[in-house]
């Protein structure tokens, strides 16, 4: 140790170390003491230079190399300084990924946003495809559907649902299904969200085409095959009872039955609903998916209500249209009648009341019809006799009953439009109402004499003739129709619903004859249902077909399939012959309920 001292003291002295150190390679090192340690990986405090990046970049383009510097423990500490290959920055003319091009963004391909047509692989109209440049501009991404699924649309001989299959304008039947007993059941209506389906109306009853003397409520659930998955059945105690409308809540799936009823209905754990002394009382009753009764409210007092229609709207808001003489609480107070006053009232998903309003003078007037738009706004439609003023102004009817249509604000209850459907001494009704996927509205019902509506006539051609007439969102006729015919037979149309492409639906029952726009059908005898479809934007017919034999057949409900395909439901006498492979229906008693689902 005595020795090793004397050294380090005599370099020392002579001023050596550092010169000595310096020469000495970057693998050996002085140890403290001054002597040689050749095991050590480098000189403390030397620095050298260093690259991280890939063999042959260094010196290339934005790379270059850096240094690092030998630490107390004789390693290399960081690499300072060093820039190595980076992604190709397309905004500045350096060339950063190092790869010595004269032009360092020649690889940029594209402008961000930049695009470029391609095929998808993908069936229908998502088969044609776009690329989109990537913000880095260095590629375009994958190669994505130019258009989205649409609702199939048969008016179009695309696939419009990207499904592979592009069906044409048929209404053949795919499904046919019927249910009775030895009196007469009847599906006055007919709902679906796409997911559930109902049917409601009356069974074990004494019926005569809308008029019903007896009969027992029923409501209930099918499946997708139209097989009923449930079926709920209330008599009325010393009296009837039957639903007229039927709706189904888009969010929770709740089924709501609207209709008329004398004496007592009990739906279970401790549900009862009573008619005020013998008088026929208006009912709304929400039954969940699975069946069980969520509530039931009846509106009633000394004298006659009947709910014609339901609908579900956003929020879970639930309209009812009807007809009311004396006085009628909806849970906001009562509403006195003038006479046989129209109503509309909007309850919340648990029944209870946002708001109601009874209109009419002491002529009779009534609602058959009610629908919601995408904005809660509401749709009612029926007849009305003497004056009707709704708020947007007063309707004068010129006798004999005039239909109407108007659009009433989902917020104060006042119309925004309203329009008659009538221009003579003749009868006119408006059955049912319908709003369409862009805000339009379909009306249907029947007509003698003639109607004019916004310079467009339609003119009876004998009796009693159907009518469709299609309303823009703010009450602008779009297109009207007739379905009569020569022979002296009634048309008279009871439902209309809109497919998901604005496609319109309508249907009902006649006798006789009835002209669809493409020359007369005669009936098979008695009454026979029609079900027809016209294109959304002029009216022009894609479809037509009626179904009966010589017995009374009609239909009450229509509504429209997610893939636009239509379900139809009423009651039946006799045999309905269907399209191959569906086997005919065959009443069991005087009606039966059908329930039928048809082709785009």
């Amino acid at each position: 140790m005595v020795r090793r001292r004397r050294t380090y003291l005599r370099l020392a002295a002579v001023g050596l170390v550092s010169l000595f150190a310096s020469a000495l390679p970057s693998a050996c090192a002085l140890d403290v003491y001054g002597s040689f340690d050749p095991d050590a990986p480098c000189t403390v405090g030397v620095s050298a230079p260093c690259y991280s990046g890939p063999l042959g970049t260094a010196g290339v383009g934005a790379c270059k190399s850096g240094t690092h510097v030998c630490r107390i423990d004789r390693t290399f500490g960081a690499c300072l300084g060093e820039v190595v290959p980076q992604k190709e920055d397309c905004f500045a003319p350096g060339d950063e990924d190092c790869d010595g091009k004269a032009l360092g963004d020649d690889e940029c391909l594209c402008a961000p946003g930049d695009t470029l047509p391609c095929e998808t692989g993908q069936p229908g109209v998502c088969a044609g495809g776009v690329r989109t440049c990537t913000p880095d501009g260095l590629s375009f991404g994958p190669c994505l559907p130019a258009m989205t699924p649409l609702p199939e649309d048969c008016a179009t001989e695309a696939d419009d649902d990207c499904d592979g299959v592009a069906p044409g304008c048929t209404g053949t039947t795919d499904l046919g299904l019927s249910r009775g007993g030895l009196l007469s059941d009847v599906a006055f209506g007919v709902a679906t969200n796409g997911l559930v389906h109902a049917t409601a109306g009356v069974v074990d009853g004494d019926v005569t085409f809308r008029t019903v003397s007896a009969g027992s409520f029923y409501v209930d659930r099918r499946l997708s095959s139209l097989t009923s998955m449930w079926s709920l059945e209330v008599p009325a105690m010393d009296g009837k009872a039957l639903a007229r409308g039927v709706a189904v809540a888009a969010g929770s799936g709740d089924i709501l039955a609207a209709g008329e009823f004398q004496g007592s209905m009990n739906f279970g754990n401790g549900k009862v609903l009573t008619s005020a002394a013998s008088d026929t009382d208006s009912f709304v009753v929400a039954v969940n998916a699975g069946g069980a009764v969520r509530w039931a409210r009846a509106f009633g007092g000394d004298q006659v209500q009947i709910a014609n229609a339901v609908a579900a709207g956003p929020d879970g808001w639930i309209a009812v249209a009807g007809e009311a003489s004396g006085v009628v609480n909806f849970g906001g107070g009562d509403r006195p009648a003038s006479g046989a006053d129209g109503f509309v009232a909007i309850l919340d998903a648990d029944g209870n009341h946002i708001w109601s309003r009874v209109f009419g003078d002491a002529a009779p007037q009534a609602a058959y019809g009610v629908a919601f738009t995408a904005s809660a706004d509401v749709v009612v439609a029926g007849e009305f006799d003497g004056s009707l003023d709704l708020g947007s102004g007063v309707l004068q009817s010129a006798g004999g009953g005039d239909a109407f249509v108007a659009r009433l604000s989902g917020i104060h209850t006042n119309s925004k439009w309203s329009v008659k459907i009538g221009d003579d001494a003749s009868q006119q009704r408006a059955y049912a109402v319908a709003v369409g996927p862009s805000g339009e509205i379909a009306v249907t019902g029947m007509f003698a004499g003639s109607i004019t509506v916004a310079g467009t006539t339609l003119t009876s051609m004998t009796s009693v003739d159907a009518f469709l007439l299609v309303f823009e969102p703010d009450g602008a006729l779009r297109f009207g129709k007739k379905l009569g015919d020569t022979t002296g037979g009634d048309q008279i149309g009871t439902a209309v619903a809109f497919d998901a492409a604005g496609n319109v639906v309508v249907t009902g029952s006649f006798d006789g004859a009835i002209d669809f726009g493409a020359g007369a059908v005669p009936s098979a005898g008695a009454s026979d249902v029609f079900v027809a479809k016209y294109g959304s934007v002029d009216g022009a017919l894609l479809w037509a077909r009626t179904d009966g034999d010589d017995q009374a057949q009609h239909a009450f409900g229509v509504a429209a399939l997610p893939e636009s395909r239509t379900l139809l439901a009423g009651g039946f006498a006799g045999t309905i012959e269907f399209d191959a492979p569906v086997a005919p229906l065959v009443s069991q008693g005087e009606h039966d309920v059908f329930v039928t689902r048809l082709a785009p």
